[in-house]
């Protein structure tokens, strides 16, 4: 889909590492410069945004390209838990913020 102008191997496809350097040289230009803002975060994101969007999981799947639906639903997976109000709870407990022993 990219083809690399590197002296190395022009012509050839463009490297994950490539494409890697130039999307974090993009963010951090953009003022976006965090160890845990990856490529990869991205890809995640945009996952996640189409499941909160309304896609279905297979719709999903192929835009993720992911082999087996199963790792969609994780994804899914991870929405579910986040509607769980477990979480803050925890969260609550865990920082002392407004947390009643019953």
């Amino acid at each position: 889909m990219f083809e690399s102008c590197s002296t190395r191997n022009v012509g050839q496809r463009i490297t994950t590492r490539s494409i890697r350097w130039i999307i974090k040289g993009r963010m951090k230009a953009a003022g976006f410069d965090s160890e845990r803002l990856t490529a990869h975060s991205l890809r995640h994101t945009a996952i996640t945004l189409s499941l909160l969007a309304g896609a279905s999981l297979q719709e999903v799947q192929q835009f993720a390209r992911h082999s087996s639906i199963d790792t969609t639903q994780i994804y899914a997976h991870n929405l579910d838990c986040l509607d769980n109000p477990c979480n803050e709870q925890i969260t609550a407990a865990i920082f002392n913020q407004n947390f009643n022993r019953q």
